[in-house]
């Protein structure tokens, strides 16, 4: 399951400043610290202007917020993907 990147405070990164939106699209990190997962392509990010990057957090600002709590990430070791062939 994908993060909520809308603007909900409770579920989203509506409570994130546009530092911390910067940094995980940067650099893979959340607003508290944690390593983002599924892998957040942050590689491909890094070298994202800084107006670039500006243009991306005014637009996930723009997007209506919307509730949607998930579940805590679980990490199998090594990690795991679930198949899609196996029920």
């Amino acid at each position: 399951m994908a993060p909520n990147l809308t603007p909900d405070p409770e579920t989203g990164s509506g409570n994130w400043s546009d530092d911390a939106l910067a940094r995980a699209i940067r650099e893979g990190a959340g607003h508290d610290g944690r390593a983002l997962f599924p892998m957040m392509p942050y590689e491909n990010f890094r070298y994202l202007s800084d107006e670039d990057v500006a243009s991306i957090v005014v637009f996930l600002r723009t997007l209506p917020p919307v509730r949607n709590p998930l579940p805590t990430t679980r990490l199998i070791f090594p990690v795991k993907y679930p198949d899609p062939q196996r029920p």
